[in-house]
C-alpha cells in the first residue's frame, strides 16, 4: 500500500497549529480533526501529486496537495 505523511501548518489571524495527515488515497481516511483558536475543524486531503511511489523521492517543490478545511 502506498501512502504519504503530510505535515501542514494551518493558521488564522492569531494562532497556528500543525496538522498531520496520513494520505492513502482513501476519501474515508484522508482527513484529520484539529482545533484552532478554540474552534474545531476537519482538514481533508483530496489529492497529492505526484502520487507516492516507494522507488522515487521527488523534490519537495514538486509536490502539490489539494486540501479542504471545514468547521466541525
Amino acid at each position: 500500500m502506498r501512502s504519504a505523511k503530510i505535515k501542514l501548518n494551518v493558521s488564522d489571524a492569531v494562532n497556528s497549529t500543525e496538522v498531520n495527515v496520513d494520505f492513502k488515497g482513501d476519501a474515508k481516511t484522508d482527513s484529520q480533526a484539529f482545533a484552532l483558536s478554540g474552534k474545531n475543524y476537519i482538514l481533508t486531503v483530496s489529492e497529492l501529486q505526484p502520487y507516492p511511489v516507494s522507488t522515487q523521492t521527488p523534490n519537495i517543490e514538486d509536490y502539490k496537495v489539494n486540501v479542504t478545511i471545514e468547521k466541525k
